[in-house]
């Protein structure tokens, strides 16, 4: 009976010793993923750990799913000009997903983005090379929205276990005519995906053509080619 008892807490210390190496590899892993000023944020925190460290968090009752509601919080205003909401996806009370995006409160902010949309695009993506690194590969994305199709480009880093997904609006659309933006059609111009790569729906992605990738992602090509200056991308 001793010796069962002594296996028995032999067997606890090593499982709370490789959850706690564990918690501190998620830690680290997602230290240098995360963006400025979320560095203490990371993949599989429960939310009483997230609220600790974000305690501007609300539950977004904006979801469709009303059983989704009390998996899903949101941060509003935070202090970044271009990306300014987070949203934080819980599965069995761990973050799983994180969403940041931008969105338009009224006319008036939508067209101050659309106005600057040429340089506000390369400054993104430079922002995102500068932040993540150049092995990535690249995406197209089929969506819809109000009843309207769109293929839209997408920039992917996987690092260990998690991915990485940067979507903007781009100049061109997928046949190479001037992407149209209005407030109805567009409800975002920039996003950040970091989810597990378990975690993580392969369904509405395909790899473009080779015209494609010259429409859809030639500021992408500008900037590997150095022929645009970044003097200052968006976020590190």
């Amino acid at each position: 009976m001793k010796n069962l008892m002594k296996i028995f807490i032999f067997a606890m210390i090593i499982i709370l010793g490789l959850k706690i190496i564990l918690t501190a590899i998620n830690k680290n892993e997602n230290k240098n993923i995360m963006p400025k000023g979320f560095e203490k944020v990371y993949l599989g925190m429960s939310l009483e750990e997230l609220k600790n460290v974000r305690p501007n968090l609300k539950i977004n009752r904006d979801m469709d799913d009303p059983r989704k509601v009390a998996d899903t919080h949101i941060e509003s205003n935070i202090d970044n000009p271009f990306l300014n909401y987070v949203m934080y996806f819980f599965k069995e009370n761990k973050l799983n997903f994180i969403l940041f995006g931008n969105d338009f409160k009224d006319e008036n902010s939508f067209k101050k983005y659309a106005e600057n949309i040429d340089k506000l695009r390369k400054r993104f993506i430079a922002g995102c090379i500068k932040k993540w690194g150049k092995h990535y590969f690249i995406k197209i994305s089929k969506g819809e929205e109000n009843k309207q199709i769109f293929e839209d480009p997408i920039i992917i880093w996987e690092k260990s276990n998690i991915r990485i997904s940067a979507f903007y609006i781009p100049s061109l659309d997928v046949k190479g005519k001037e992407y149209k933006i209005s407030k109805e059609t567009v409800p975002t111009f920039f996003w950040i995906s970091i989810a597990y790569l378990s975690d993580y729906n392969d369904s509405s992605l395909r790899t473009p053509k080779n015209t494609e990738i010259k429409y859809l992602f030639k500021d992408l090509t500008d900037i590997e080619q150095n022929k645009v200056k970044i003097e200052e991308p968006i976020f590190e």
